[in-house]
């Protein structure tokens, strides 16, 4: 296999029949925004990985990465670019044989996707599986916080980032969407987004079990408290009514 070092100091297996990117240089600019974008932490599954130049990158900072690819012909450079990770780093990620489409279940337990999509965007099953409402039983995507778009096709990016807007996913707070130059003198650009949602129906901060828990307990426990107390006073005034009932702050 071809080893190539990118500037940041990682190393990607690049045979020659995989795609390669012109300017590597550059794209390891947008290797650096993915790995800022991505949460430390996040368990992370990637659509669209190829020879794991994204999914690779993000290891020393993931819990675990999911990585998958349609054409078999990546597995091995993938694996030969993973055994040059720390093997701590190494155990983390994994890859597997698929379309996009076909791999929407790697998603299950993940709370970050990178995308990198061809041209044409991503694939409708998956964009519909990322706009999906949550369901019961959970759908696999159903626990998805941030999702970081890389695009070499803004047509696409402009039709897929339409359909997350309107299914609720927002532009990441603290971000703004990046373009990246990689062909000098060209009108093409690699643009990267960070999307975001609220996992709970209402919009308002997704709570993990732990702490559904723990609202639960309280309101019991407040509930309680109101029923040992008894019925509240009826306030006399009319100013006092007002009051209880709640009125308009300045």
């Amino acid at each position: 296999e071809l080893m190539e070092r990118l500037p940041s100091g990682a190393i990607v297996a690049l045979p020659p029949y995989a795609f390669r990117q012109a300017n590597l240089g550059a794209f390891d600019r947008v290797i650096a925004s993915v790995r800022r974008l991505v949460p430390s932490g996040a368990r992370v599954v990637e659509w669209y990985a190829g020879v794991g130049m994204l999914g690779l990158a993000l290891a020393p900072q993931a819990e675990w990465v999911r990585c998958s690819d349609f054409n078999p012909m990546l597995d091995a450079p993938f694996r030969a670019g993973a055994a040059l990770l720390p093997a701590e780093h190494r155990a983390r990620v994994s890859f597997a044989l698929g379309t996009a489409a076909e791999r929407i279940g790697d998603a299950a337990g993940a709370t970050c996707a990178v995308v990198d999509p061809p041209r044409k965007g991503l694939d409708r099953p998956l964009l519909d599986a990322l706009c999906a409402p949550a369901a019961e039983p959970p759908a696999p995507c159903d626990q998805l916080r941030t999702l970081v778009y890389v695009s070499c096709g803004f047509g696409a990016l402009r039709r897929d980032a339409a359909a997350l807007l309107s299914a609720g996913w927002k532009i990441a707070r603290g971000t703004r969407p990046e373009a990246h130059v990689l062909f000098l003198g060209a009108n093409h650009i690699e643009a990267v987004v960070a999307f975001e949602r609220n996992l709970s129906a209402d919009g308002d901060a997704a709570l993990t079990s732990r702490a559904r828990t723990v609202a639960h307990v309280d309101a019991t426990r407040r509930e309680r408290v109101r029923r040992r107390r008894g019925p509240a006073a009826t306030p006399r005034s009319g100013a006092g009514r007002r009051g209880a009932r709640g009125g308009h702050a300045a």
